[in-house]
């Protein structure tokens, strides 16, 4: 499957608080093939025959192994839950109004938003449009993962953008929130297993394809999206330079010496 995602600066792990635009980003690779059937066991065993001089003369008796039972599917599902379609709508109107009390009742702690870098990040976003959410199951402290396509209206531009974010929802007492907050190492491996899973690849494919089609169709969207990738180019690079000036002001720290 050829896909065109190294053109994209898709970022799925931390896009939900970005301003959308494709922010997906996953490693493609071949995957072995799972369709050969599974092996069959065979014990032979003889069998006693008191009218033959060897009781190995007669026919064997084959005891076959059961199959083991497959592991039940994970496929998407779309909009499937109507609780989960609530949340994530009035997770992205919360987006908009960029007020922190819009999020505390559908997102499990508040406290890990950066208000200020998101108002800076919808700045130029009018509308979430035709938002419809794929889930798939979760594991540990996330219930379901949502894959959430919508067309991204911005201010001064005629064409919505295709986008897609990934988003992992938690039930408390009942009711569906936003997770916000750390996860497992399993739980990290499950959700990149997830990314990488066909019907995954293929839908991001399509928004992949659509958003494509909408810049070569509108130059001042393909100029916006050409900016939106350079700012988060140079934001990486700056992480990491950060991550790595703070590296080496530790180990010049005369207190960490000799340790």
């Amino acid at each position: 499957m050829k896909i065109k995602y190294k053109k994209m600066l898709l970022l799925l792990t931390t896009c939900a608080m970005g301003i959308g635009m494709v922010t997906l980003s996953f490693s493609l690779e071949n995957k072995m093939s799972s369709d050969e059937p599974n092996p069959v066991s065979v014990a032979v065993q003889p069998r006693t025959n008191t009218n033959d001089v060897s009781a190995f003369a007669a026919d064997p008796v084959v005891s076959v192994a059961p199959t083991a039972t497959p592991e039940p599917k994970n496929e998407l599902e779309l909009n499937k839950y109507a609780d989960i379609n609530k949340v994530v709508k009035e997770f992205y109107e919360a987006k908009l109004t960029c007020s922190e009390e819009d999020f505390i009742p559908i997102v499990t702690n508040a406290n890990q938003l950066d208000m200020e870098r998101l108002q800076r990040k919808i700045e130029y976003v009018n509308s979430y449009q035709n938002i419809n959410c794929y889930t798939k199951k979760g594991i540990n402290e996330i219930d379901y993962v949502v894959y959430v396509s919508y067309d991204l209206e911005l201010a001064t531009i005629d064409t919505y953008a295709p986008s897609i974010d990934e988003l992992r929802i938690t039930y408390v007492d009942g009711s569906p929130k936003v997770y916000l907050g750390t996860i497992s190492e399993e739980t990290s491996e499950y959700l990149k297993k997830l990314r990488t899973s066909e019907d995954v690849e293929v839908l991001v494919s399509d928004v992949v394809t659509r958003l494509d089609e909408a810049c070569a169709s509108d130059e001042n969207l393909n100029e916006f999206y050409q900016n939106i990738q350079k700012s988060s180019a140079q934001a990486a690079k700056e992480n990491t330079e950060s991550q790595t000036n703070s590296v080496d002001t530790a180990s010049a720290n005369p207190s960490t010496l000799g340790r």
